[in-house]
Parts: structure tokens; sequence; C-alpha cells
């Protein structure tokens, strides 16, 4: 219902192989375009993606309402969210950056301006960690950035 109140029908850029994802990724794109905060997205999924649709929801959904978060406390000029995913020697590789101001951390993990653990980036990392994946999180010159990596299972033909 959110995401038809928030997108016209035939809005839907994306073709990543899901289509939940696909409409996920749309209502961010309107999302960031009412915060004037531009919005790239190269992403399509390996067929042998190993994560469960709702796996795939939890993953981007958490990872794009923080880097939106991030974008709109940003105190750059021009603020923006940046999504890439590409299958590269086994693995499928994932990178989303946005401006942001400083951030801490505590054992790798970002925390919220107030200083507490955010619920969203400890479900990336167990759904990359649940899947032998692995993930870093960093910030540098008002760039915040998650990096993350999934082993894909041989396909059998």
């Amino acid at each position: 219902r959110q995401y038809d109140s928030e997108n016209a029908p035939a809005k839907k850029p994306y073709r990543t192989g899901s289509a939940a994802l696909d409409a996920l990724l749309a209502m961010y794109l309107s999302r960031f375009e009412k915060q004037n905060i531009a919005f790239e997205c190269r992403l399509a999924l390996a067929p042998n993606f190993p994560l469960s649709e709702n796996e795939i929801i939890a993953l981007f959904a958490n990872g794009l309402e923080n880097a939106l978060n991030g974008a709109m406390l940003s105190q750059v000029d021009k603020p923006f969210v940046s999504l890439w995913g590409r299958e590269e020697k086994g693995f499928y590789t994932l990178t989303l950056t946005n401006s942001a101001k400083a951030i801490v951390f505590k054992d790798g993990l970002p925390l919220r301006p107030n200083g507490s653990e955010g619920i969203g980036t400890h479900d990336i990392a167990g759904i990359l960690s649940d899947h032998q994946g692995f993930y870093s999180f960093s910030f540098q010159k008002d760039v915040f950035t998650f990096e993350g990596a999934l082993p894909l299972p041989l396909s059998h033909e």
C-alpha cells in the first residue's frame, strides 16, 4: 500500500531479477527525489543469488533506509546515495555509499547520532553472516560506505 500510494503504477525503473526488490527500489527512488537526494543504482541479482525474498527485502530496506537518513543528515551541498551490485569471482558484491556526517563506530558497526546501536545494521550483518558472507562499514570525507559479499552457490549445469 505504501508503495502504491507513493509511486505511479508505471514507475518501475528497476529490473533486478526480484519483483519485490524492484518495487522497494522504486519506492526509495521516490523518497530520494522528494528529499533532493541524487540516487544511482546499478544492480542485477545473480540467478543463483543465495538469499530468500524476505532476506533480500530486509537487507536492502535496512541499507537504503540508513542511507536515506544519513544523506538527509549530511551537510554536503549535493547529498547522494549510490548502490552497486555485481557478480565477481564466485561472489555477489554490494557497495552502498551515501553522503553523511561523521559517524562513530563500535565493534565495526556504525552507531546512530545519539550513540545507540541500530537494529538495521545488526540485521544486515546477521543476514550476510548467516550465508557465510562478509561486510564492512566505513566513513571517510563525508561519505559512508557499506560493502558486503555473499558467496554464490555453484551452478549445476
